[in-house]
């Protein structure tokens, strides 16, 4: 593989948590968009693509650290499984947090921009460009459509309605 087509990758997923529309306030920090990739874990060679770009990743910063890998150095990529298993949109997953003061680039499979903001949505499918070392950043483009994911900052269903209601409501 080339040292090009190592440092971009393409990861199919599925869209959760995601604010690509509008910046969130998380944890006490400032505004910024965010998304939850999150990839099943039967996805295997999606998952080898993002090791290997993890560890080509830490091979071309070596010379920023001093010479070493840090040992505090964490991974982007979280076993759903262990991290949150009380969340069942993270069973059977693995998932990468990304955010960003900048608004991604959010892009249909034509890499058109998607204007209408009611076609990508938590729960949907799609793919995150995922380019150099930085995973903390994303660019969106819809794949299909899948499930909505209803979210709050409280935990619970999202503006009181229901899952279903939700679902109704948006047709999905």
């Amino acid at each position: 593989m080339s040292k090009k087509n190592r440092a971009r990758i393409i990861i199919p997923c599925k869209f959760g948590y995601l604010n690509c529309w509008r910046p969130g306030v998380q944890y006490g920090g400032g505004p910024k968009y965010s998304v939850s990739a999150i990839i099943p874990k039967n996805d295997t060679e999606t998952i080898d693509k993002i090791h290997q770009a993890i560890e080509f990743a830490k091979e071309n910063s070596i010379q920023k650290w001093g010479g070493r890998i840090p040992n505090n150095l964490r991974s982007p990529i979280h076993d759903g499984d262990e991290e949150k298993p009380d969340n069942p949109i993270y069973q059977n997953c693995y998932y990468i947090n990304a955010k960003s003061k900048d608004a991604p680039q959010v892009v249909d499979e034509n890499v058109e921009p998607i204007i209408d903001q009611t076609q990508v949505y938590s729960g949907c499918s799609g793919k995150k460009d995922q380019r150099g070392s930085d995973f903390g950043r994303f660019h969106a483009g819809v794949q299909r459509h899948g499930y909505w994911f209803c979210q709050s900052n409280t935990g619970g269903n999202a503006g009181g309605t229901t899952l279903s209601d939700r679902c109704a409501e948006s047709g999905r």
